[in-house]
């Protein structure tokens, strides 16, 4: 289950690599639940459960195996954060996983993004194309990590994924990074990783 899918892009990528069955997105935007559908893949059909709810207030008379978010935590005040996991974690199923996962702010594109929306950025980097943060707060891995631990009084673990390098950044380099410089810490996402 993916609370604030938004488009259940990833979802659905990690649909295509292991078997989910039912699927359940949910998201606080009737837009953004109805965009998703239009992404279902045919082989999910009648597979996927869409509700429409607010995090802060989820409440399904299940729990999953997996609950899981990408680009959601970054965006709210620690408070926040501290709530959004503990409804997360509740859904999640005795044995199941919670699975967080934010921008790495040690990688590439999460340094340019940071440095094209800072109002300096705005002003002289305008020309520059990408990604701006906007509201996105860059919380370090350890401060996430404590929150996570704090709230669901387990151990968290902390993997990385996605490449080092920036969108359409030239293939030579994408190569020269992935084969020479494995530096998983530098990776575009940082995972928080609970067992329940």
């Amino acid at each position: 289950m993916e609370p604030g899918c938004g488009s259940a892009k990833t979802t659905f990528h990690l649909a295509e690599r292991i078997k989910i069955d039912p699927l359940h997105l949910m998201d606080v935007s009737e837009h953004a639940l109805r965009f998703a559908k239009t992404k279902e893949h045919s082989y999910l059909s009648g597979n996927v459960v869409y509700t429409e709810q607010d995090i802060f207030h989820m409440q399904f008379d299940r729990q999953f195996d997996l609950v899981w978010n990408v680009g959601l935590i970054e965006h709210y005040e620690e408070g926040e954060i501290t709530q959004i996991v503990r409804k997360m974690f509740e859904s999640v199923a005795p044995g199941g996983a919670l699975m967080i996962a934010i921008p790495n702010r040690r990688s590439i594109p999460v340094l340019k993004a940071a440095i094209l929306g800072s109002s300096m950025g705005k002003k002289v980097l305008s020309w520059i194309p990408g990604y701006r943060n906007e509201t996105e707060i860059l919380y370090g891995e350890n401060k996430i990590k404590k929150l996570i631990e704090k709230e669901t009084k387990k151990n968290v673990s902390i993997e990385y994924a996605g490449s080092s390098t920036w969108v359409n950044c030239p293939e030579p380099i994408v190569k020269f990074f992935d084969r020479y410089l494995k530096l998983k810490k530098f990776g575009f996402l940082t995972f928080f990783i609970v067992r329940k």
